[in-house]
């Protein structure tokens, strides 16, 4: 399946495995969700890696806009996050977390759209934002 859509992108910040999932269901191929499958995936990022890291995903839409034509805008599912998360908060006592969120959640969406608009920053802002500083090194954007 992988060599059938180019196996996993080079060149790119962020987000190969995004970009092969989204060419392997453009290809007819599909995802399937596996309830016995066992998983822990978990970061504990400061706000400046939540930066970072939220800078990179805006660079990975904006030089791979298919992504985002095919499968819909990133902002759509952030507000459902916040609103979801707004609520599980609020029900289970712990409200005094919600500034937390709030900030949390207001420097994403600041990288994200940074990230989206790198191509007018700075190489050295670029560098700076992003997770990956050595990328903007070999690519020079």
């Amino acid at each position: 399946m992988l060599q059938k859509v180019g196996f996993f992108a080079d060149g790119l910040v962020f987000g190969e495995d995004t970009c092969t999932v989204g060419r392997l269901l453009l290809k007819g191929f599909s995802i399937q969700y596996v309830a016995e499958a066992t998983v822990y995936h978990s970061h504990n990022y400061t706000l400046r890696e939540e930066f970072k890291r939220h800078f990179d995903i805006g660079v990975l839409h904006s030089s791979e806009n298919w992504l985002l034509r095919e499968y819909g805008k990133a902002e759509g599912h952030g507000a459902s996050y916040v609103k979801s998360a707004v609520s599980y908060y609020l029900q289970s006592g712990v409200w005094y977390l919600l500034p937390d969120l709030f900030i949390r959640c207001g420097v994403k969406y600041m990288a994200y759209k940074l990230g989206r608009g790198y191509k007018r920053l700075p190489n050295a802002l670029q560098r700076n934002f992003s997770m990956n500083a050595s990328w903007w090194m070999k690519n020079n954007s």
